[in-house]
């Protein structure tokens, strides 16, 4: 009865360590490149991503550069000027 008992701890234990490991992984994993799109009183916003801070903007709204052909777009120039920077 002992042995059954920790047999199936060692299951349950194993079991919670793969679920946080998988967890863990896919908080991991790189976002994809997010857009969403918001029907405002003016038709279709696209909302965009800052790749510096993370907040959405609208495209409309925001500050751009261009790096190796792809276009970006920023909330602030301060965004800008820091992803210009990292650019190298």
């Amino acid at each position: 009865m002992f042995l059954r008992l920790l047999l199936l701890g060692i299951l349950v234990y194993a079991g919670a360590r793969v679920v946080l490991w998988v967890r863990r992984y896919l908080k991991s994993l790189p976002h994809r490149s997010e857009v969403r799109i918001s029907r405002g009183p003016g038709g279709v916003n696209e909302m965009v991503r800052d790749p510096v801070c993370g907040v959405y903007i609208t495209e409309k709204e925001s500050i751009t550069a261009v790096v190796k052909g792809r276009e970006y777009y920023f909330c602030s120039a301060e965004c800008r000027r820091k992803f210009l920077e990292d650019q190298g």
